[in-house]
């Protein structure tokens, strides 16, 4: 029997992490003078082969940060019920706007779209707080 499609939104580097409405989620400062915030995702359900990833990081309606990727063939976490991606650097636009933003609520946007056309989204509302030095 066939799953809905489900996509749920997280971070974290190595692994996910969900991510409840309101949760503080550090700023990292990359090692080429960037920052970022870690973006991920699981899901299941649909085709996981040459899908197209999106995020964006919104303050106040303007978009201040993003990612966009594209995959060929999604990972299958330990158990093999869904696909995982981690790992996303949500980067910011201008490093000077990331101490004025640290604290305040911001949205975290993810767009997943398959093969076929199907188109996924999930989005959540978090804290980021600078920052946290990735090296």
């Amino acid at each position: 029997m066939p799953t809905e499609p489900e996509l749920e939104l997280g971070t974290g580097f190595r692994t996910f992490e969900p991510l409840e409405a309101g949760r503080e989620v550090p700023i990292i400062a990359g090692i080429q003078g960037g920052f970022h915030v870690w973006g991920a995702f699981r899901g299941r359900g649909f085709d996981p082969n040459e899908v197209n990833i999106f995020f964006t990081l919104t303050l106040e309606g303007e978009v201040i940060a993003e990612a966009d990727y594209f995959e060929f063939e999604l990972p299958l976490d330990r158990r093999g019920e869904h696909f995982v991606y981690t790992g996303v650097s949500v980067i910011y636009y201008e490093n000077e706007r990331v101490e004025p933003s640290s604290g305040n609520e911001m949205t975290l946007h993810l767009t997943l779209t398959t093969r076929d056309g199907l188109v996924l989204e999930d989005e959540r509302r978090l804290v980021p707080v600078c920052c946290e030095n990735a090296f």
